[in-house]
């Protein structure tokens, strides 16, 4: 795709396994074992950048939080917090709702998460906008055939390529599939030409439409 958005609200590449903020995610892996932690301290540890991606995300599936507590956050948070927050977000009511916004953002979010109910994945494939469109196309619960469908008879040129790509390539099925991080030192990253899209599954930079 002509303009990809290094979005950093995406879950980034693990560019290493070794932390380098051991302490912090020692405390971390201390809130996941505990049942009883709070949500203001998994929000204060998921708040801290320098976790292990892997990590931070999973705080924000702590059993402790409710569907409203996450709902609150997204509320107060903005920038990135928010987007990542909710590229990983699990209730399927929340990305209902966000999937049905104004926002163009949102809804790209909410469809390249690997949670995005089927239905709603498959409406967001259709949405007016390409960005959408990409970011649909990454998503494990959209059915293979509507994928295929996209890499044909797209009406955007980069939308068709990049469904061919995770239909094709073995880095793009790994994306269609779920995954979520890749080691840019290791083979997913000898693959310069798409790794803009493996990072943001498929969104553009929003602020240059594209063309």
């Amino acid at each position: 795709m002509s303009e990809q958005l290094q979005f950093s609200g995406m879950p980034t590449p693990i560019v290493s396994a070794v932390s380098s903020s051991d302490h912090r995610d020692d405390w971390t892996h201390e809130l996941l074992k505990s049942p009883t932690a709070s949500p203001i301290d998994l929000f204060d540890a998921y708040t801290n950048s320098n976790l292990d991606a892997r990590l931070r995300d999973a705080l924000l599936g702590h059993a402790s939080l409710t569907t409203t507590d996450l709902c609150m956050a997204l509320e107060l948070w903005t920038g990135t917090l928010r987007d990542r927050a909710l590229s990983v977000a699990r209730d399927p009511r929340l990305l209902r709702h966000y999937g049905e916004s104004q926002l163009l953002q949102d809804r790209a979010i909410v469809a390249m998460n690997p949670a995005c109910p089927g239905d709603l994945v498959h409406r967001l494939s259709e949405d007016h906008d390409a960005c959408v469109r990409g970011s649909a196309a990454a998503c494990p619960n959209l059915p293979t055939s509507r994928r295929v469908e996209m890499a044909r008879r797209d009406p955007d040129p980069d939308v068709r390529e990049y469904a061919h790509w995770l239909l094709t390539t073995k880095n793009g099925r790994a994306v269609a599939a779920g995954e979520r991080y890749f080691d840019l030192s290791g083979e997913h990253g000898s693959d310069p030409e798409n790794l803009g899209r493996i990072i943001s599954f498929g969104m553009y930079d929003v602020s240059q439409p594209p063309v």
